[in-house]
């Protein structure tokens, strides 16, 4: 199938992470503006879905959480909502949508190139799924790590998966450089493997088990970089030993 449908966008803690600490002196045109929101009907909640007002959320943010929003490109709608991050999390962390062990349903989607690819990848070798979109500062923040453990480590494909149409990642891969095969227009796989929050990370055996994953990441510019080549490390030592011939 071609993964293609409407937008559904979602920010994780770390994306939104900029919007708290600015939250005193953000104003709704300046959180339209960050989100490519412009022009779009806007809905704010709590992390318990009741609605509140622009002036609440932002106050909410300030305590805990960071933003979920949706958003329907075809109705130009968006619900912005608070999400919690766990509670036993670590700072830029939250709890993975995924679980260990969750053999992920395989799909067919397509490349920037035009290339049909299916995800999880099939053959001998273990598979890194980066999960991202474009206006996630955490995501761009990943991309020097993510291209310097492709080029490391060559025993395990590595997939970049987003949202995006193939203008927008293009884009992307022009201004940042990201350096592996990324899915375009995966909207559809996203939300059937039950993956709203951004940037995450999958780590996916030969069997299409989930071995490890990873939500949250570090903005641009922050001190000790994002951690994911020692949260990789110690990914692939929890691999069992045929899932990584």
């Amino acid at each position: 199938m071609r993964l293609t449908l409407r937008t559904l966008a979602a920010v994780s803690v770390l994306a939104a992470s900029t919007l708290c600490a600015a939250a005193p002196s953000m104003t709704e045109a300046e959180l339209r503006q960050a989100m490519g929101l412009q022009g779009y009907q806007l809905r704010y909640e709590d992390a318990q879905g009741r609605p509140v007002s622009f002036d609440a959320l932002m106050a909410l943010l300030k305590t805990t959480g960071g933003l979920s929003i949706e958003k329907d490109a075809d109705k130009k709608t968006a619900v912005i909502k608070q999400s919690s991050v766990d509670a036993k999390g670590k700072a830029g962390q939250i709890k993975p949508e995924v679980k260990v062990g969750q053999v992920l349903p395989a799909a067919t989607g397509q490349t920037l190139e035009g290339q049909a690819r299916t995800v999880p990848l099939e053959g001998a070798k273990p598979t890194l799924l980066s999960l991202y979109f474009a206006r996630c500062p955490p995501c761009v923040a990943e991309v020097p790590e993510l291209n310097a453990l492709a080029q490391k480590y060559p025993d395990v494909n590595f997939l970049g998966v987003t949202f995006d149409d193939a203008s927008t990642a293009k884009n992307f891969i022009d201004e940042h450089g990201l350096k592996i095969p990324v899915l375009v227009s995966a909207q559809p796989y996203l939300k059937q493997i039950g993956v709203s929050r951004f940037p995450s990370l999958i780590l996916v055996d030969t069997a299409g088990r989930v071995s490890a994953a990873k939500t949250g990441g570090t903005l641009p510019g922050d001190a000790g970089g994002t951690g994911i080549s020692d949260w990789f490390a110690q990914a692939l030592k929890g691999l069992a030993p045929t899932a990584r011939q």
